[in-house]
């Protein structure tokens, strides 16, 4: 026997052992199946030392063939083994590139039970004898390569790479890189070197059964390590419950251990003090008997100490090991009773408390100012200088002829502004049409055809005939269709000659866009803006004119309850607060809804906010961009220039607002290049 077959003995006792001790654990510990893997896997690794051993042993060439077709199929069954260890190490994560490399593998070994004897070497087969020692010789067999060997080689050992970089990649997740990596390089090797001898590059004695060895040993060694972790980690545990047990026995808190069955089966020092010593009395006894768990609650219930003796409890449920496998349930709580009665205390002060406060901000309403409410019913006095300018202005112009231009985000009162002029002014009785302007419609003032409810005297009218001699609200004019641009345009030239004045219609436009940004993209007609912007008035959104919420509140509820025989409601200085507290992201329309939901669910003679805060949540503006901090400062003093008119300095000017000198802010204007838009 030469010194490489010692070695090769030595190994497959070495597996075998391996193996004998794998299935025995398994036997102990069923659930750990990929004991049967790593038993499997020494069992093969084992025959096929043997086999390699003797193949290289034979002189014939028959003989040699027959080994080396047998040892082939082992070794590739051996391979698929140590994918599935593999596999199951990295906790199947890599099923792809398994199930690939296993098709191809039995594919391997079906080509290779097909082509029989002839899978490697097709002609010119020799003996070649390699001399170690002595007295000890290592055959191989040489010839001609089959081409299907050599295609099917390069695609299995290519297919394995794929794999081992898979499992390298996931390695780096979970600390194994170094570990798969040392099996990649094993695999590689041995791998690379047999084919080179089987090609006749090289002459040499075959080493993949050594490296394919070492892969199973380094496997092996993995998995006793783990085991060993296990140990230590379930040691550890056990030293923990001892200390724990310990604890639980002389710590001042209700400790009841019980079974599955809920009988108790231990009661720390502290728990049998308070059951007055009678542990013998208990022990055994269902956990029901003496504790009631409290309704809608998962932690907390009542423990019978006495007949008459009733404690509250606050618990936890824990589990502790004792002994090799054996977890006892336990209670483990501590008294809430004082707690309790305290906490009833505080809520019935509460209740009183809430009484009160209901009692005193009914009382603390806003004052109602008759000499303010002038055409406009039940409008609360407010501080606001943007509400009591605009007010003034309606006034001013309400009677004029000219054509207005109301601008504004969504929602924020640009129709309802254009209402109030109306009924400000001596057409508020004559007809009044809101039309909402559409690109896709054209001639609607050439039309024929317009047909309303309120002011239709026939089919054959368009919407000038009814709208003549009364308002036209034209919504969303920038949507307004080109053709009917130029219409509006004629219609505004001719109503400037008394002469060629057809229609008497005062026209009112809302927009949310900026039309001078629309004309220089040649998306609006200029002329025409200028027609249409001779009075302009710009709505910025409602948070930032917080002030005008009482005058929104008020005139809102007024209308609403009228409508629906609601009696009129008051509104509370913490009702106010609690709306300003509010970005309104939808505007006016949005404070409008919920004044209109709270007058709805309200109670008694008080406006209340019911679940505000909740929505308040539920619809937090969502920020979907970033911008830099100069940005943000150029956008936040452009708005607020735009609601005092670009007044700098003053009374009610942006200075005053934004509480920095006049000189400061004039330097950010320089800075930022902020400038006053020029009027079209």
């Amino acid at each position: 026997m030469n010194f490489l077959q010692q070695i090769n003995f030595i190994l497959i006792g070495l597996f075998l052992s391996l193996s004998i001790f794998y299935f025995i654990f398994f036997l102990f510990k069923k659930k750990e199946k990929n004991k049967i893997i790593y038993a499997g896997m020494s069992i093969m690794s084992a025959i096929y030392i043997y086999f390699s051993t003797q193949l290289h042993t034979k002189a014939e060439i028959l003989d040699y063939q027959n080994y080396l077709t047998i040892t082939m199929v082992i070794y590739l069954s051996l391979i698929q083994l140590v994918f599935l260890a593999l596999f199951d190490l990295t906790k199947y994560r890599v099923n792809k590139s398994f199930y690939g490399i296993t098709g191809i593998t039995l594919l391997s070994i079906l080509l290779i039970i097909y082509f029989n004897n002839e899978f490697v070497i097709t002609g010119n087969e020799t003996i070649k004898r390699i001399e170690i020692s002595a007295n000890s010789f290592y055959y191989i067999l040489v010839g001609n390569t089959n081409e299907v060997y050599e295609w099917v080689s390069s695609i299995f050992y290519l297919s394995c790479l794929v794999y081992f970089v898979r499992l390298i990649i996931y390695s780096y997740k979970n600390s194994k890189v170094v570990f798969v990596s040392c099996l990649f390089l094993c695999f590689t090797l041995g791998g690379i070197y047999d084919v080179m001898i089987d090609v006749g590059e090289i002459e040499a004695v075959y080493i993949s059964e050594y490296m394919t060895a070492l892969i199973v040993v380094l496997l092996s060694v993995d998995l006793l390590l783990h085991f060993k972790k296990k140990i230590d980690a379930n040691r550890v545990l056990l030293n923990i419950n001892g200390s724990y047990e310990d604890l639980i026995e002389n710590i001042d808190l209700y400790v009841i251990g019980h079974d599955q069955n809920q009988k108790i089966n231990y009661l720390n020092r502290f728990t049998e003090k308070k059951f007055y010593g009678k542990k013998w009395e208990i022990i055994n006894k269902n956990l029901n008997t003496f504790f009631e768990k409290e309704e809608n609650s998962e932690n907390q219930g009542k423990l019978q100490l006495t007949s008459d003796e009733v404690r509250n409890i606050e618990y936890s449920k824990v589990k502790v090991l004792r002994g090799k496998g054996k977890y006892v349930d336990f209670i483990v709580g501590y008294d809430i009773t004082d707690k309790l009665n305290e906490h009833r205390q505080l809520e019935q002060t509460l209740l009183q408390l809430k009484d009160a406060t209901e009692k005193l901000e009914e009382e603390n309403t806003f004052l109602k100012q008759n000499a303010q409410r002038k055409s406009v019913s039940n409008i609360l006095y407010v501080e606001s200088t943007f509400a009591k300018s605009i007010d003034k202005e309606l006034d001013r112009i309400a009677n004029y002829k000219t054509t207005v231009l109301i601008e504004g985000n969504k929602g924020a009162g640009k129709t309802f502004l254009a209402n109030e002029l109306i009924k400000k002014g001596d057409r508020k009785t004559k007809p009044q049409i809101e039309y909402r302007c559409h690109k896709t419609l054209n001639g609607i003032f050439r039309s024929k055809y317009y047909d309303d409810n309120t002011y239709n005297q026939g089919y054959n009218k368009s919407i000038l005939d009814v709208a003549n001699g009364g308002t036209l609200i034209l919504e969303d004019i920038d949507e307004l269709s080109h053709e009917d641009q130029l219409d509006l345009l004629d219609l505004l030239k001719r109503q400037d000659d008394l002469e060629q004045q057809e229609y008497d219609v005062r026209i009112l436009a809302t927009t949310t866009k900026d039309i001078r940004k629309l004309v220089e993209e040649d998306e609006f007609n200029g002329e025409l803006h200028k027609y249409l912007s001779i009075y302009r008035i710009n709505l910025p959104d409602l948070k930032y004119r917080m002030s005008d919420i009482p005058y929104y509140v008020d005139l809102f509820i007024d209308d609403y309850c009228k409508k629906n025989a609601i009696p009129s409601l008051k509104v509370s200085l913490a009702t106010i607060k609690k709306l300003q507290s509010y970005d309104w992201p939808e505007n006016i329309k949005e404070l409008k809804y919920i004044v209109k939901k709270a007058a709805v669910s309200s109670h008694g003679k008080t406006l209340r906010l019911l679940d505000f805060d909740t929505y308040k949540e539920e619809h937090k503006a969502v920020v979907t961009e970033f911008l830099c901090l100069d940005e943000y400062e150029k956008q936040y003093i452009t708005k607020t220039l735009e609601y005092c008119k670009w007044k700098v300095s003053g009374k009610n000017s942006a200075s005053e607002l934004l509480k920095i000198n006049e000189a400061t802010l004039r330097s950010k204007l320089k800075k930022l290049n902020i400038h006053k838009p020029k009027k079209v």
